[in-house]
């Protein structure tokens, strides 16, 4: 049986997989690459391969079609490698998946900085701000200004207003 692996990340992927008779294969993939296991193992030794790329996050081809939630970017084949197509748009849910992840981070520091404001040292239990607002940004390169990403306010009654990817 042939195994195909392919990085559906932006940076380059080495992956040390543990062979079943012993020893250690290490196979390098480049960015927007694939790479065929280099043994073809029978069906149990394919089974344990297939197990350690899992570890790594990886996910199987049937699930490289918009179906990724928890995606590292490393997809598997065992029958045929994987088109172009399917290599571009499993990056494409990468980083949505990582944006989504930079997203819940931000809302969940912002919920803390809203807490602390909210409850912090203040004696009387009274609110020390009407609202919490955090901003994030980034630079553009091109332009050499920042381009605004999302915006969370607090409101004094503890509502959370967002404007999320902008």
């Amino acid at each position: 049986m042939k195994l195909y692996i392919a990085n559906c990340t932006r940076g380059h992927w080495n992956l040390n997989i543990n062979r079943p008779e012993g020893g250690v294969i290490r196979l390098e993939i480049p960015s927007g690459q694939q790479r065929q296991f280099p043994m073809d193992p029978n069906k149990e030794g394919l089974e344990i391969v297939v197990e350690q790329i899992r570890k790594f996050g990886g996910q199987p081809r049937s699930n490289a079609r918009g179906k990724l939630n928890e995606f590292t970017g490393i997809v598997y084949s065992t029958d045929k490698p994987l088109t172009e197509a399917e290599i571009v748009g499993a990056n494409e849910d990468q980083l949505d998946h990582a944006q989504n992840r930079s997203v819940a981070q931000a809302t969940r520091s912002a919920q803390a900085a809203d807490l602390t404001v909210r409850e912090g040292n203040n004696p009387k239990g009274k609110r020390r701000a009407k609202s919490t607002q955090i901003s994030v940004s980034k630079k553009d390169g091109e332009r050499g200004g920042e381009v605004p990403m999302m915006d969370i306010e607090f409101t004094e009654s503890g509502d959370r207003k967002a404007k999320l990817p902008v």
